[in-house]
């Protein structure tokens, strides 16, 4: 395991597997966004982060672009328009929950797809699975 200069964990380089931890709540709160390469060589990323530096998009793009967001559920809205900015065409997946939450935090972020419908982007090697009623 590596960390990056600007704080990705590289959890498996061959795989593709990568987490980040960012501050919120004026730096009461932690959080982890985990990324992981996709068989087409794309990057799922799970919980997208706000305030994320320059410096570590850039460590983020050298594994893949980034197509698929997933958002596990109501509290992960922070980064919504920061990553949909720097990724306009990834698609973006959550629970109908959890995306009636995050529509009511930024009434200007786009809807999100189910995320039953990611199931089929995930190859064998990756299973993600939706909690019930996750917010």
């Amino acid at each position: 395991m590596e960390t990056t200069t600007h704080g990705w964990t590289v959890l498996d380089r061959d795989a593709g597997v990568l987490s980040r931890t960012y501050e919120f709540n004026d730096k009461r709160g932690t959080c982890n966004t985990f990324a992981v390469q996709l068989p087409d060589g794309s990057m799922l990323v799970m919980s997208p982060s706000a305030g994320t530096p320059e410096a570590a998009w850039e460590e983020l793009a050298e594994f893949g672009d980034v197509s698929t967001m997933v958002t596990p559920n109501g509290f992960h809205h922070l980064g919504q328009k920061e990553w949909r900015a720097r990724y306009p065409n990834a698609d973006n997946f959550a629970s109908p929950e959890a995306a009636a939450r995050i529509a009511k935090q930024n009434p200007d972020v786009p809807g999100f797809r189910p995320i039953s419908e990611v199931q089929d982007r995930l190859g064998e090697s990756i299973k993600l699975r939706e909690a019930p009623a996750a917010l």
